[in-house]
Formats: C-alpha cells, sequence, structure tokens
C-alpha cells in the first residue's frame, strides 16, 4: 500500500470526526506551520484506542539508514500532554530522552506536544543534521517524520494520518505521490509508523524544479539561506546524470516519483551530509562552498561526485529488502536489522561508480582510482567478521565496522560482477541481477534473510552462491588477485590496488570490455 495524498474534503471529514470523541484504529496527526512560535512547532495526535492501562509513547532512536541509535529525537520534544475525550489530562511522564509513560490509558484520546527547531536550539550539536527539523518561519520547513511524530509501542503497524496546514507562498518538495507543489493544505496517508518515516518533506520559498528521467518524475527542492543555489542551478547538473544512469540500468525505472531536498545554510558549522529514503534523499550542505574542506572546487562537482548514487537506493531497499528490514524497531535498533545491508549500502555504491564508467561519465583510470580507494578504505576495518554479520550488528556492537558495508560491500559487489560475466559470456552483471530481484520482489514483496543467497544461486550459478556464503556471509579472504586476473589485472597487496597486467591475454582484455562497458 502506497502513501497517498488523499482527497482533502475526505481526510477533513476524518480529522474532524477523529478530534471529536470517537474511537478509531488509526493515528492522526495535525500541524499548523503558521502557527511556529519562539522555535516551536505545535503537533496534536489523536491516538488510536487504546486497551492498556498503561503505554508507552515513544520518539525513534534511530532510523534506516543511519547506523548509529543516538538520534535522541525526544529531547527536542517539550510540554507533552495527554489528554482524555473530555479535555482531562492524563499523567504522563518521561522515563526515557525518548519516551514517555502515559497512565490510565483506556480513556487516553489525544496528545499534544511541541517540537522545537534543530537552527535555535542544537545546530552546532546535532548528531546528524539531514534527520533533523529546520523551521524558518515563512521561509522553509524541513519537516523530517521521525523528529515530528510518535507512535504508541507495540501499536506501529496501524495506519498513520497527516494533515498539514502550510503558509501560503511555500512550495512543497517530497516523494510521496500526489502532492501538490503549491497549495496550503496536505493530507497523507501511510499504512504504517515505517512508511511514514521514510517520507521526509521540504517547504520552500522557491519552486522546486520538475523534470522526467525514463519512466520517473524528479522534483529538486531547494531552500537557500542566501538564495545563492537555485534548484535549477542543481538540475543543470543533476539531469543528464540522471538520464545515463536511467539509460544504465536499461531506460525503465522502479518508481514514479523520486525527490532530492536540499537546506543550504549561511555558515560553516558542518560540512555537507545527506540521508537517503525510499524515493527522496535530504540533504544539508553550507551555502558557502569551501573548495578546501568540502573536497570540490565547486559546488557543481560536489554535486556530481557527493551522495547522488542515493537515487539508486530505489532498487536496494526500495524494491529489494528482506522481512527483517521491514521490521526496523526505532526504539531498540540494536535488535533490529538485516544481514544484507552490504547489499543495500555496498552494492548500490557500486552500480553507481560502475555506471559512470559504463556511461562515458568517468575515464576508465579514474573508475580504478575510486576502485583503489575502496581496497585501500577496507583494510581498515576488522577481517574476523562477515560482512552479513557487520550488517546484523550495525546498530548494536559491530557499528564501527558499519562503514566497512560500503568499501568492503562495493569489493564484493565488483567481484561478483566479474564473476558473473565470466560465468556467463560476458552476458550477466550485477545491474541486471539487481533489475531481476527488483522485478520478482519489489517495493511490497520480500525476502527471508536466510534465503538471499540460495535465492542468487538459483537465479544465477552454484558458484555465485558459493562466492556469497565464503566471502560475504562468511570471513574467507575475498579472492581479489585471481578475480581482478580474469580482467587482465593484477593486485598488489602490499599497497592494496589493482594494476592493469603488463601482458593481459585477449581473452582477459576482452571479458574486461564487456564488464566495463557491456549491457
Amino acid at each position: 500500500m502506497k502513501p497517498t495524498l488523499q482527497n482533502l474534503l475526505t481526510v477533513a471529514a476524518f480529522i474532524f470526526i477523529s478530534f471529536s470523541g470517537l474511537a478509531q484504529s488509526s493515528y492522526t496527526y495535525l500541524l499548523d506551520l503558521n502557527k511556529t512560535e519562539d522555535g516551536l512547532l505545535s503537533i496534536r495526535l489523536n491516538t488510536p484506542a487504546i486497551e492498556q492501562e498503561e503505554i508507552d509513547f515513544i520518539f525513534p532512536l534511530a532510523v534506516p539508514g543511519y547506523y548509529s541509535a543516538g538520534l535522541q529525537f525526544g529531547t527536542m520534544v517539550a510540554a507533552l500532554t495527554a489528554y482524555d475525550k473530555w479535555d482531562m489530562p492524563l499523567p504522563a511522564e518521561r522515563v526515557k530522552p525518548n519516551q514517555w509513560r502515559i497512565q490510565d490509558a483506556k480513556r487516553l484520546h489525544r496528545i499534544e506536544y511541541q517540537v522545537r527547531n534543530i537552527w535555535k536550539y542544537r545546530l552546532q550539536n546535532s548528531v546528524f543534521l539531514p534527520v533533523e527539523n529546520f523551521f524558518i518561519k515563512d521561509r522553509a520547513f524541513m519537516l523530517n517524520p521521525g523528529g515530528l511524530f510518535g507512535y504508541v509501542e507495540g501499536m506501529e503497524n496501524l495506519p498513520f494520518y497527516v494533515y498539514i496546514v502550510r503558509p501560503r507562498g511555500l512550495f512543497a518538495c517530497s516523494g510521496i505521490n500526489g502532492m501538490p507543489v503549491e497549495g496550503y493544505k496536505d493530507a497523507f496517508s501511510f499504512p504504517s509508523y515505517q512508511e511514514l518515516a521514510g517520507y521526509p518533506i521540504l517547504y520552500s520559498d522557491q519552486r522546486p524544479a520538475s523534470f522526467q528521467v525514463a519512466n520517473t518524475a524528479v522534483q529538486i527542492g531547494v531552500f537557500s539561506e542566501n538564495k545563492m543555489v537555485s534548484p535549477e542551478r542543481i538540475q543543470k547538473i543533476y539531469e543528464p546524470i540522471l538520464a545515463k544512469l536511467a539509460h544504465y540500468m536499461g531506460d525503465t525505472l522502479p518508481t514514479d516519483k523520486y525527490a532530492f531536498l536540499f537546506f543550504f545554510y549561511d555558515g560553516d558549522i558542518v560540512t555537507q551530509a545527506a540521508m537517503e529514503h525510499g524515493n527522496s534523499s535530504a540533504f544539508v550542505w553550507p551555502e558557502q562552498w569551501d573548495a578546501k574542506r568540502l573536497k570540490s572546487p565547486s559546488l557543481e562537482e560536489g554535486l556530481e561526485r557527493v551522495d547522488l548514487h542515493k537515487f539508486l537506493h530505489i532498487y536496494a531497499p526500495l524494491n529489494i529488502h528482506s522481512e527483517e528490514a521491514m521490521q526496523f524497531d526505532f526504539d531498540e535498533p540494536q535488535t533490529s536489522g538485516s544481514r544484507h545491508q552490504w547489499l543495500y549500502q555496498g552494492t548500490t555504491e557500486y552500480l553507481f561508480y560502475h555506471a559512470r564508467v559504463n556511461q562515458g561519465m568517468i575515464p576508465e583510470k579514474n573508475f580504478f582510482w575510486f576502485v583503489n580507494d575502496f581496497l585501500g578504505g577496507m583494510k581498515d576495518f576488522r577481517n574476523d567478521v562477515s560482512l552479513t554479520e557487520v550488517s546484523l550488528r550495525s546498530y548494536g556492537s559491530l557499528n564501527d565496522q558499519s562503514s566497512n558495508l560500503q568499501l568492503k560491500g562495493v569489493v564484493a559487489s565488483l567481484l561478483l560482477d566479474i564473476e558473473l560475466r565470466a560465468l556467463s559470456g560476458g552476458k550477466y552483471s550485477v545491474k541486471q541481477l539487481v533489475k531481476d530481484l527488483a522485478a520478482r520482489y519489489g517495493r511490497y514483496k520480500s525476502f527471508k534473510d536466510e534465503d538471499l543467497f540460495e535465492i542468487i544461486a538459483e537465479m544465477t550459478y552454484p558458484e555465485i552462491g558459493e562466492f556469497l556464503l565464503a566471502h560475504v556471509g562468511g570471513t574467507k579472504p575475498m579472492p581479489i588477485n585471481e578475480v581482478f586476473g580474469k580482467v587482465g589485472m593484477e593486485y598488489d597487496a602490499g599497497d592494496n590496488k589493482v594494476y592493469p597486467k603488463l601482458e593481459p591475454s585477449e581473452e582477459e582484455l576482452t571479458l574486461r570490455k564487456v564488464w566495463l562497458y557491456g549491457e
């Protein structure tokens, strides 16, 4: 069930009924962005019917895609009060930074609270800016659901209805299908909290840029504090690259819409940061470009080099994910997660770099510079734990190893790609495997964690299943020299780099060509 933009009159009527005192089996949130005062946004929730005498109302400690259990969204919440249907307050005590315990909960009808503006309260102390909430009165609102909306523990899978009144003159940008750019009232429904948490919204005083890439409608929303950056400036960089990515993936993409949400601030508080969601990405970047610190000579080059790979998450995990990945525990993330973050992160990253050489965006030598960076980077991490184990425990005891999912995960995907090309006579690849998995499962169908390697082996070759079990699910060293040798390359373990062989065979050069430039 997709999150949808509801008919406003229907939802308005629903909200009227919800707030009139009738019990319901869903959450209904109401926000009026016109009524922010002193950096505080008031939020009203009509709760689902409660059958227990005591419940815990929770804000996330972590969100999918950010490998840390320290977001502490609850610390940005103030003046939380619970009421029954006669407007009588109920006992509500904060028992953890992100958790309130409400007594006499069978009488609970609504909860009201305020959310602080990160811009005013803790910008320099934020754990990760792209998941925070920004309010700049009459100019911009970056709304991240995890930091705005709570849920009753154990009732995360009920429907959520969200009704937002926005200031006139602000334009909307989001991955939500059907959301109008203009207007002043928005209403949405989501089948669960996990769905709700994946849809940030940017309201800005600049109209978003819109264009079509294959079958996908792309939006670029921008808030720029001094209006130094426009959506059109970013579009000039992104549109041709996205067109090439779409062509690389076969000119058909597995989502109808994708949104890029940019918040450019005036200052040098942090470097650029970004957060991927299912069919959108949120970025917080400095408006003044410091070429040395940001490691790019200009905003344009930074846009091209940094974080655009997040677009390819429309494949994994949006359309390729395990049951375990869809059972994320926002309060105790260390107890949840999938064994295949290496696929969601590492394979996605690999496809982005491979697409760039395949589509002529970078020369071959630059591609191998990136490959050597990944080879060198993964050596800084433990080799006695498997990628699947790091994936599973990335929010817990192996959090310090989580960056290796995008380093060793890339290398594993690259070696897998060469092996697939070799076994298939050049006709099959990791790219095609990802497309086939997305077609087989899609957004609302999942596999069991423990079955994925067997599924991939059945779809490809037994040797591929053996490779995954040994080198991804196990700790056997990656066969870097052996596999690169098949494409006329040699691995120097001393400096962790690959180099072209002095005398590669014709067969090796042919396989290298089809690996790098084949369909």
